[in-house]
């Protein structure tokens, strides 16, 4: 319906409502520190919004319709936040200001997920046509590490462990990787 709502996980009740009429909302985020809330729409928007008031902060999109905003996340050493649109723009915005801090990077394939490693050092993310693939970047310079190749179809899910020094990508088969 267009809305993400936070909700009190000890009583189970809404705290509060965000609204993005005319759009799905697609993927959603809070930040490490909990005081924003990002939600991405169908239609390509990024809104990020006070936690503790309600109140719009600001919007974050692209020139360019990239789709979807498919991923969210805030870096859990920068607090940067992670944006990942359906045809495989990948960027991390300042959310204070809006502002790009790494440019875009382009995946092979069209984009299912995007993470940061639990240290902020990388990005992986998970790619669908037609490279069937995860990738990972270094999350400072943008710089391509590694392709994780291999799946027979597209790779839908993500993640690293606890170390950052493994990953696991979710596809015809589940499979873990050493990102060395």
């Amino acid at each position: 319906d267009g809305t993400a709502r936070l909700w009190d996980i000890a009583t189970g009740t809404q705290v509060r409502a965000f609204s993005n009429p005319g759009a799905w909302i697609t993927a959603v985020a809070v930040s490490v520190n909990g005081t924003i809330l990002a939600s991405g729409a169908s239609d390509g928007m990024v809104h990020l919004w006070s936690t503790a008031t309600g109140q719009f902060l600001r919007s974050i999109g692209l020139l360019f319709d990239a789709g979807a905003a498919r991923s969210l996340q805030f870096s859990p050493t920068t607090g940067e936040l992670l944006v990942g649109w359906d045809n495989g723009v990948l960027q991390t915005f300042d959310p204070a200001t809006g502002k790009v801090k790494l440019e875009s990077l382009v995946p092979a394939g069209f984009l299912h997920a995007a993470v940061f490693s639990p240290d902020g050092r990388f990005i992986l993310d998970a790619e669908g046509w037609p490279s069937f693939s995860a990738r990972l970047w270094d999350a400072h310079s943008g710089e391509e590490l590694r392709v994780f190749a291999g799946h027979g179809s597209e790779v839908y899910s993500i993640a690293f462990d606890s170390i950052g020094t493994s990953i696991l990508t979710g596809s015809d088969i589940v499979r873990l990787w050493s990102i060395a």
